[in-house]
């Protein structure tokens, strides 16, 4: 049985494969990238700041919500980066490998602050 996640679909058993990769691809993405979109208020939208492929990698940890961060109390301005958010309080990021040509990836080796669903000790993050 498959549920929904925002726009990605999982399988509902806990701990199965698909949630473990979809949580480790939005903590690599919410990791890796700071919130990259600002909300603008007076037209009641949000804009993009920075790269377009690092603000799209955030727009999808927002939709996947990995660490199913309750979003019903939040202010609109704050609903754009509440899970970014989560995961940069979760994780600690010891150091960056910026993008290379030659890798055609970057990646971030992170410390967890407090347990996760993705196992004990540190991770490295790739983005490709």
């Amino acid at each position: 049985m498959l549920r929904r996640i925002g726009c990605v679909a999982s399988e509902t058993t806990a701990g199965s494969e698909t949630e473990r990769v979809l949580r480790a691809r939005g903590s690599g993405g919410g990791a890796c990238n700071a919130p990259l979109r600002c909300c603008v208020q007076s037209k009641g939208v949000y804009e993009k700041v920075g790269e377009a492929t690092e603000t799209a990698l955030t727009v999808l940890v927002e939709k996947m919500n990995p660490y199913d961060v309750d979003k019903s109390s939040l202010a609109a301005k704050d609903l754009g980066t509440a899970c970014s958010r989560a995961i940069q309080a979760a994780w600690k990021k010891e150091f960056t490998l910026e993008f290379s040509r030659d890798r055609k990836s970057m990646s971030c080796f992170c410390q967890p602050l407090k347990a996760t669903k993705l196992g004990p000790g540190p991770k490295m993050f790739v983005k490709v």
